[in-house]
């Protein structure tokens, strides 16, 4: 009897850890998935924000980026060549 009694402690013991591993990975994934999607909704708040109240700025820097973009792909055509 006293085998049995230690056995399902062990058992016990066991799943119990192993059921706290699973919530703390779900813990972990949630938390990442919320802060991922805290970071997209500020990027486009402060971008609406932007648009609503200095449109010229937005425009400019909206140039400057797709300036860059423009150099950095003639620069990976040049290197690829």
């Amino acid at each position: 009897m006293a085998l049995w009694i230690v056995g399902a402690a062990c058992l016990l013991v066991w799943c119990g850890t192993w059921a706290i591993q699973v919530a703390l990975w779900l813990l972990q994934l949630a938390l990442r998935l919320l802060g991922g999607a805290a970071v997209l909704a500020f990027g486009l708040v402060s971008i609406l924000a932007l648009a609503l109240l200095d449109r010229d700025e937005l425009r400019r820097i909206w140039r400057r980026h797709r300036a860059g973009a423009a150099v950095a792909a003639t620069l990976a055509r040049e290197r690829w060549s």
